[in-house]
């Protein structure tokens, strides 16, 4: 490592060598001999920096409330293919009741047949025999009526409600 000349205004006639080893001289720093090392002498070496690692590592100290996770890496399989074609959504039937009294409405929950490939062979194939990568939208909500009796209760209780909530006085300017 070359060290730092200070300032001066007088020219040297030093070599570059001579001009270090002056300031070396002057600082007090003894310049390192250069010495070959042979196989053995390195490898020795980097035993004993490896069991000084070793030994000298830290503690790490782990909390098993939040343990140390994995950075996310997208990772294309285990992919879930799709069955268009035997996938239904959700319907409400109408069926007459068992009693032969009337008709009764029934739900039907939808219906989303799936399956995971784990490779792209497998990918392939199933895409060759009609699946999709794509999962069927069925975004249809179902709106169930509430009965008679249940919406009056409804009523009756919003009304309870709005009659003990507090009144809010808006601050309004008097003239």
């Amino acid at each position: 490592m070359p060290i730092p000349e200070p300032s001066s205004s007088r020219p040297s006639n030093l070599t570059k060598q001579q001009q270090q080893d002056a300031l070396a001289a002057c600082y007090g720093v003894t310049p390192m001999p250069t010495q070959q090392l042979s196989e053995s002498e390195i490898a020795h070496m980097r035993t004993l920096l490896a069991q000084h690692d070793s030994e000298n590592k830290k503690v790490t100290i782990h909390d098993l409330n939040h343990p140390p996770r994995e950075p996310y890496r997208f990772q294309k399989f285990p992919m879930m293919v799709y069955d268009l074609q035997n996938s239904y959504p959700s319907q409400d039937k109408v069926r007459p009741k068992a009693n032969g009294a009337g008709v009764e409405t029934v739900h039907i929950p939808a219906k989303v047949v799936s399956r995971l490939v784990q490779s792209e062979d497998q990918l392939q194939a199933a895409l060759a025999d009609g699946w999709d990568e794509e999962a069927p939208a069925f975004n249809e909500e179902r709106v169930e009526p509430l009965s008679a009796q249940y919406s009056n209760e409804a009523g009756r209780i919003d009304a309870e409600i709005e009659a003990t909530r507090p009144k809010r006085h808006y601050n309004r300017k008097v003239a």
